[in-house]
């Protein structure tokens, strides 16, 4: 399994995410939500999966439960899961740090954004366009 080593402070890839909505409705009730969505959205990413997802926008198209002063994640012990494989397979990979935790260079991270939006999962985008839900980057 690849470890990604984060830069503690970083918050560069804490954008709009799909949420497992029991996970959001636990966070959000225990009072770990940092900013007050502009936008909620339900949805299931298939007809075939019965778990609902929530899509929650800010108006900075950061993570709701990212804490902006810091930019670490106030759900961090139990974040979504595709913030737990962030970095271990290309459609998520780190642009800012390789999987040893050395920083990229400026070419190296305009290349691995290029390389993730390729891959970007066609699927999730198509999910987020029939929504309306806006998949921009912070």
């Amino acid at each position: 399994m690849i470890v990604v080593a984060c830069k503690p402070g970083c918050g560069e890839c804490c954008g709009v995410i799909p949420f497992e909505k029991e996970l959001y409705d636990i966070a959000v009730e225990e009072g770990l939500l940092q900013v007050k969505p502009a936008k909620v959205t339900e949805c299931r990413m298939s007809d075939k999966d019965p778990t609902i997802f929530v899509f929650a926008e800010t108006e900075d198209y950061h993570c709701p439960f990212l804490i902006r002063q810091t930019k670490l994640c106030s759900i961090y012990s139990r974040r979504p899961r595709i913030c737990r494989i962030y970095g271990e397979v290309t459609l998520v990979l780190c642009p800012y740090f390789d999987t040893s935790g050395r920083a990229r260079s400026e070419s190296e991270v305009r290349r691995v954004k290029r390389v993730v939006d390729k891959q970007m999962d066609g699927r999730y985008k198509d999910v987020c366009r029939r929504m309306n839900i806006d998949v921009r980057t912070p």
